[in-house]
């Protein structure tokens, strides 16, 4: 489970901050380009977990950019 709660947004980009498993004391952030949300990187990551919670962050934040939709808080879970 990943929970996203938004940080910045801007004209150009959004960040989200991203905690996985819902950790508040353990989280990234995540920078999507509005206007291109498939260039998006990693501000700072997510100290002593996988991967694939960083990638689904990424990707997660890249859809709300490309619905043009940017809730305060959205969560996201994968089997």
């Amino acid at each position: 489970m990943l929970t996203l709660e938004l940080l910045k947004l801007t004209d150009e980009y959004v960040q989200y901050k991203f905690f996985p498993e819902n950790d508040k004391s353990n989280f990234g952030i995540v920078q999507v380009d509005i206007k291109e949300p498939t260039k998006r990187f990693v501000v700072q990551d997510a100290k002593n977990v996988s991967g694939m919670y960083k990638g689904m962050a990424m990707f997660r934040v890249s859809l709300l950019a490309e619905n043009g939709d940017f809730p305060q808080t959205s969560a996201c879970a994968w089997y």
